[in-house]
C-alpha cells in the first residue's frame, strides 16, 4: 500500500533547562521536526511506499532533505520564500518536556498543484493531522480539497486530532469536514471527550461528525492504544513503550497506523 503523509516541517531547538545557565546557548545545529517528520517516520514502518508532503524556507532545503534522508520516502517539499520554515522551541527537564513555543511559518502555505492531484490518485491511504487545518490559511484549505478529491477517489482518509488541547469551538468548518469525511479518527482521550462529548467506553459513531468514520484509535499518555471499529465495537487493544530519546507521540502514532492498516487489510 502506498501513503501520502501531509503535515508541519519544524526547526526543533532542545534546551535541557539545568543546563541553561551553565554553558553558552547553542542553536545550532537544529533537529528536523514537525507533525511531517514523526508521521512520516511512523509510517515508512508499515508501508513500503510514503510520499511526505509539506513546506519549509528553501534556505532550510538542503538541512532537511539530508536529514530526512535515512528515511525509506519521497518527500514532496514545497519551497516557500516569503516565510520562514517553521520553528519549534522546547525546554526539558532532565529528558521530560515541560513547556514548548512553536510558530508554524511557512507551514501556513501549502499551495493546491497537480502533483498533489497525482500523489493522492497514486495513493491508497491519505494521513493528515489538525495541525494542517486550523485557522484560516493556505494550507486549511488546501487539506481540505486534498480531502475531498481523496474521498472522490475513493481513497482512505486517516485524520489526526492535534493539537491534543483542541476544543469544540476552535474547530473551524475546514476542521470538522476533515473529521466528517475521513475514514479512521486517532485521538487522544481527552480531545475525543473534548469534541464529542464521549469517552473512550461510550464511542458512538451516530455523531454527525463520525458518520463517515469506519473506526476511531483512541490512546491515552499511559501509551494504551484501542481502536474501535463501527461494527464490532473494540476489535484491537495494544501497548507501546518509550523513553525520554523517543517521541510519545512518534510511538503511539506508531501502533496507531498499525492497526489501522491491519483493519484496512480485513
Amino acid at each position: 500500500m502506498k501513503i501520502l503523509v501531509v503535515g508541519d516541517l519544524m526547526k526543533d531547538f532542545v534546551f535541557e533547562l539545568k543546563l541553561l545557565n551553565q554553558q553558552p546557548l547553542d542553536i545550532n545545529p537544529f533537529i528536523c521536526g514537525g507533525t511531517l517528520m514523526n508521521m512520516t517516520k511512523s509510517a515508512s514502518i508499515h508501508f513500503d511506499d510514503v510520499m511526505s508532503l509539506g513546506c519549509l524556507h528553501s534556505s532550510d532545503a538542503d538541512a532537511f532533505v539530508n536529514q530526512m534522508s535515512g528515511i525509506n520516502i519521497s518527500p514532496m517539499i514545497q519551497l516557500i520564500e516569503n516565510d520562514s520554515t517553521g520553528l519549534c522551541i522546547k525546554l526539558m527537564d532532565s529528558g521530560v518536556r515541560v513547556n514548548m513555543i512553536s510558530f508554524r511559518g511557512a507551514n501556513r502555505h501549502l499551495r493546491w498543484s497537480e502533483e498533489i492531484s497525482t500523489a493522492i490518485l497514486e495513493s491508497d491511504i491519505i494521513y493528515l493531522n489538525g495541525w494542517s487545518l486550523l485557522g484560516d490559511t493556505e494550507t486549511s484549505e488546501t487539506c481540505a480539497h486534498i480531502i475531498q478529491i481523496a474521498n472522490k477517489m475513493s481513497k482512505q482518509v486517516v485524520f489526526d486530532i492535534l493539537p491534543h488541547d483542541i476544543t469544540n469551538e476552535r474547530c473551524g468548518d475546514n476542521y470538522k469536514n476533515a473529521i466528517r469525511h475521513s475514514d479512521f479518527i486517532i485521538s487522544e482521550k481527552v480531545a475525543f471527550a473534548s469534541i464529542f462529548g464521549q469517552d473512550s467506553e461510550s464511542v458512538n459513531f451516530t455523531h454527525p461528525l463520525l458518520l463517515s468514520a469506519k473506526a476511531i484509535v483512541l490512546f491515552d499518555w499511559v501509551s494504551r492504544v484501542s481502536l474501535i471499529d463501527r461494527i464490532n465495537g473494540i476489535t484491537s487493544d495494544d501497548e507501546t513503550f518509550y523513553d525520554h530519546n523517543t517521541s510519545a507521540k512518534y510511538a503511539l502514532d506508531n501502533i496507531a497506523l498499525k492497526l489501522i492498516k491491519e483493519h484496512i487489510k480485513c
